[in-house]
């Protein structure tokens, strides 16, 4: 917790780490906890990388599960899948709802560059809301196939779907438009991984039209949670930010959106 307030990080990744082009990227288990641990946050929603093979992503999704059954209490984990794997996407989805997995990640850049509104995503959706799932969506407003546009389409589309925007846009030229943009959409939440150094438009200009759907994210490993908790504290110290609207970021608003009893976890957080 920080400063007495239940920390939940809807945005990070937990796999083996592994050798690539931009050096080494992933963490164990153990580390992502050690993380956790160090900077206050009590739970995180954790997701693999993508992958091209199907049968390569469950591999994904069992080091995940693997994670829960350490950690029962701070980890939520989040499939990653496409719709162009069609029944094998749905049946994976079925037996990761059997086995504890709380939403899907939808990453059209790495698994097959669809339209985030397009139709092919519909069984997807519909499952996701039969199970009460989240479904998060890497927004990007110079891609051609996630701008969070083609996202509020599809938004628009599953009124009743519970959808999570990811890094606001990625560019600081609109970060200060996406409250307005998405805040008639009251089943969409942004949340603050990968946004911009602009305390101000990411964490207290939200709060004005969009409180409740604003959540914390950081990225992490490759991205550091002190950096967005730094953020965070800025944006309370030089804007305004009230004790009552850090709360809802820090983890009231992810406690609701995720299904997570705030209160029960802080009675007995492990």
């Amino acid at each position: 917790m920080i400063d007495g307030m239940f920390v939940m990080d809807c945005h990070t990744h937990c796999y083996k780490p592994v050798d690539t082009i931009w050096g080494e990227l992933g963490q164990t288990h153990e580390q992502l906890i050690t993380r956790m641990d160090r900077n206050g946050i009590d739970v995180s929603v954790i997701m693999g990388q993508h992958r091209i093979l199907p049968d390569d992503q469950w591999q994904q999704t069992e080091y995940l599960l693997a994670a829960v059954k350490l950690y029962p209490n701070r980890f939520v984990p989040v499939m990653t899948y496409t719709p162009f794997w069609g029944e094998r996407t749905l049946d994976d989805m079925r037996r990761g709802k059997e086995l504890g997995v709380k939403g899907v990640k939808l990453y059209t850049h790495g698994q097959g560059f669809y339209p985030i509104d397009s139709p092919m995503l519909d069984p997807m959706m519909e499952l996701a809301m039969d199970f009460d799932w989240v479904v998060m969506i890497h927004t990007d407003i110079d891609s051609k196939v996630c701008s969070p546009h083609l996202g509020l389409r599809l938004a628009r589309r599953y009124p009743s779907a519970k959808i999570q925007f990811s890094h606001m846009g990625m560019n600081s030229d609109i970060t200060s438009f996406m409250p307005d943009w998405c805040s008639e959409y009251e089943n969409v939440y942004l949340d603050t991984s990968d946004t911009p150094n602009l305390p101000n438009f990411v964490y207290k200009l939200p709060m004005k039209t969009m409180p409740d759907r604003l959540v914390l994210g950081s990225d992490g490993p490759t991205l550091y949670e002190e950096v967005e908790l730094h953020k965070l504290s800025i944006a309370e110290r030089d804007f305004g930010l009230t004790k009552d609207e850090k709360r809802k970021i820090l983890g009231r608003n992810a406690a609701r959106l995720w299904g997570i009893d705030r209160e029960e976890w802080e009675k007995d957080p492990h």
